[in-house]
């Protein structure tokens, strides 16, 4: 008989004792696990937008798109380099060796975008359109920042009435909740004025681009009619050199939940914050 079964057995009370101690540390270590919907999982793998408005693919390809290419293609561990224009934009897809620091790329890359020497018609482009942040954009593509919930939002109300709901009631109460990092959300957007330019039209008339975005941006207009017959230049409307109508902005999300108009909301985790 050994030792410890002789101490096991002579001091039973030692022996209770540190079986409690055990299973208390393993009942704590089980209810304080992070829970995760999926592994820690980092690809190396980036991704780059650029809007170039109403331009043909080969010249975005030549003016834009090898520009894009080439502040990418000088980084260690590149792997493979995937472009493709299409009318109006270019996408740009990195992909680098497993194991690259892709915050270290991703940083790099952001920074041999501004300084290139671009088109004004790409540099200017956020300037004339609020929601566009930067252009070229990048786009780091990390599974870790999946939702983790989705919350759907219904009602007999006008979609524009049930965003105004979820800003304004809803994702402060969520944001409020510790390890939430963002609360995005989608739908609810009412339909808008759309100008579709006639680029052959604008280049008759002798109207630059950057003419009709001053103008659209520094006025205020009263109704349709109103926005129609905006004079561009002595002679020339609005509505001489462009398709006006009512609809969805381009990029706008539409939401239905069992058939009804609805909003989505979704909830981003901080990395380090329990599932």
């Amino acid at each position: 008989m050994s030792w410890f079964t002789k101490i096991a057995l002579k001091k039973r009370w030692l022996t209770f004792l540190v079986i409690i101690v055990v299973t208390g540390i393993s009942v704590w270590s089980t209810l304080a696990l992070q829970m995760e919907m999926i592994p820690n999982i980092e690809f190396p793998m980036t991704s780059i937008i650029t809007v170039y408005p109403q331009e043909k693919p080969e010249t975005i390809m030549e003016a834009v798109t090898v520009k894009v290419e080439s502040a990418v293609s000088g980084i260690d561990r590149l792997d493979q380099l995937i472009s493709t224009a299409s009318e109006g934009s270019t996408f740009t897809f990195a992909v680098f060796e497993y194991g690259t620091d892709m915050k270290e790329v991703n940083n790099t890359i952001r920074q041999n975008l501004d300084e290139l020497a671009l088109p004004p018609e790409v540099r200017n482009l956020p300037s004339t359109i609020p929601q566009l942040d930067e252009n070229p954009r990048l786009f780091a593509i990390d599974i870790n920042v999946m939702p983790v919930v989705i919350v759907s939002l219904t009602g007999d109300m006008l979609p524009a009435r049930l965003e105004e709901i979820a800003h304004n009631e809803i994702i402060p109460e969520i944001e409020a909740v510790e390890g939430v990092y963002h609360v995005g959300i989608d739908g609810g957007s009412n339909k808008k004025a759309l100008v579709n330019l006639d680029v052959d039209m604008m280049n008759s008339a002798g109207i630059a681009m950057s003419q009709v975005a001053a103008m659209l941006g520094t006025t205020q207009f009263q109704s349709m009619e109103n926005l129609k017959d905006s004079i561009i230049l002595p002679g020339t409307s609005l509505d001489d050199i462009s398709e006006i109508k009512l609809g969805l902005p381009s990029g706008t999300t539409v939401s239905r939940t069992n058939g009804q108009t609805s909003v989505t909301i979704s909830v981003t985790k901080d990395s380090k914050a329990n599932t």
